[in-house]
């Protein structure tokens, strides 16, 4: 018998447990905490701000601040990876 099927039986895996990737809040916890403390409120008023149900400029500007340097800091390790 297989180590893998070992481990089924007695209810463990090697495996790691991922949240499914279509859960794109969950993705976004991060974010919306590092956004939330930086502008000073509750993480869960910039999900609701990110999705268009309220309104706030501070939070706004904090979003779109983040998500830049996010999308920097992304093309600086695709372009490190490029070059292996």
């Amino acid at each position: 018998m297989s180590p893998k099927l070992d481990s089924r039986k007695s209810g463990t895996s090697n495996r790691k447990q991922h949240q499914p990737i279509n859960d794109i809040s969950v993705q976004f916890n991060g974010l919306y905490a590092r956004v939330a403390r930086k502008a000073r409120v509750d993480a869960s008023f910039v999900s609701r701000v990110a999705r268009g149900q309220r309104t706030s400029d501070k939070v706004e500007r904090v979003l779109v601040r983040e998500l830049e340097f996010l999308h920097a800091e992304l093309g600086k390790l695709l372009k490190k990876g490029s070059r292996r």
